[in-house]
């Protein structure tokens, strides 16, 4: 396979840019700016609205999502056109094209529909595939050597990955509720730990407790690969970090109960969510 390491490069940095504006997402919503611009596509009828501190959080979002699509429609066709590349890969570039598109959609209708629940989490949802497709392909042209596991690996891998997708998704559920701030003790919720499943007090609790089955699950995971080292020294490094990230990840979740949600703590947890599915995501790919 022949790719150019400036294409390489620039595909590195679209990742973070994605990256970036899943965290900047998280900002607008925190900030309380996702009808900062009440229009879509424009703001307030303008292409550049005039300076107000919320308005621009979200305008900047928005623009920072136009250079991201236009920068995936751009590198993606250049890895599309090159003979060497393998017509899977290929298939995914077309994915990402199509999710992006959802996304855009998604994205116009999280304004239209006045920050519907489930829009915005099917929006949050929509940017965690689409980066999880942009890490595969990048994984591929950046080279990083895989080494097939056993089955009973891949599978504990796979699972691993889905759990922290779907706490990534409860926790975008509980966003979009306003729902952080309905249990503010902690470890219990109004002195139980289980005071009911309904409700937005539900989806609280629903969250906390699949945090819990994730650390479980993760440290597991991470456990497994260390005492089977000898085997899956690849991914030695990355099952460590992952540990890291997940116990990290617990504490900012406990935080931001205790602290009442500010939105320094809120980015950052939305950081780490990610940290975690793309350190999950590159330990499926070498194992695969």
């Amino acid at each position: 396979m022949v790719i150019s390491e400036k294409l390489v490069k620039y595909y590195r940095y679209m990742i973070f840019e994605v990256i970036g504006l899943i965290v900047l997402g998280a900002l607008v919503r925190a900030m309380d700016a996702g009808l900062a611009c009440p229009d879509w596509p424009l703001c307030f009828g303008d292409i550049i609205p005039d300076y107000q501190f919320q308005v621009y959080l979200e305008f900047i979002h928005r623009a920072l999502a136009g250079l991201i699509a236009i920068a995936c429609f751009i590198l993606n066709y250049k890895i599309i056109k090159n003979p060497n590349v393998s017509m899977t890969i290929k298939n995914i570039c077309w994915f990402s094209w199509t999710v992006l598109m959802a996304q855009i959609i998604m994205g116009a209708l999280t304004v239209t529909l006045q920050l519907d629940s489930y829009v915005v989490a099917t929006h949050l949802m929509l940017a965690m595939v689409f980066l999880m497709s942009l890490l595969w392909i990048y994984f591929y042209i950046s080279g990083v050597q895989k080494n097939k596991a056993v089955i009973k690996t891949r599978v504990f891998a796979f699972f691993s990955c889905f759990v922290i997708f779907m706490q990534i998704l409860l926790g975008g559920l509980v966003a979009s509720h306003y729902a952080a701030l309905v249990c503010t003790d902690f470890p219990l919720c109004h002195g139980k730990l289980i005071p009911t499943f309904s409700g937005i007090i539900g989806l609280q609790v629903i969250h906390r407790l699949w945090a819990y089955f994730v650390t479980v699950v993760i440290l597991g995971f991470c456990f497994y690969i260390y005492k089977n080292s000898h085997k899956y020294s690849n991914v030695l490094k990355e099952s460590k970090w992952l540990a890291i990230f997940i116990v990290v990840q617990m504490g900012i979740g406990i935080s931001n109960v205790l602290f009442h949600t500010p939105p320094l703590l809120t980015i950052t947890h939305s950081f780490f969510a990610v940290l975690l599915l793309g350190t999950s995501w590159r330990i499926i790919y070498k194992l695969n």
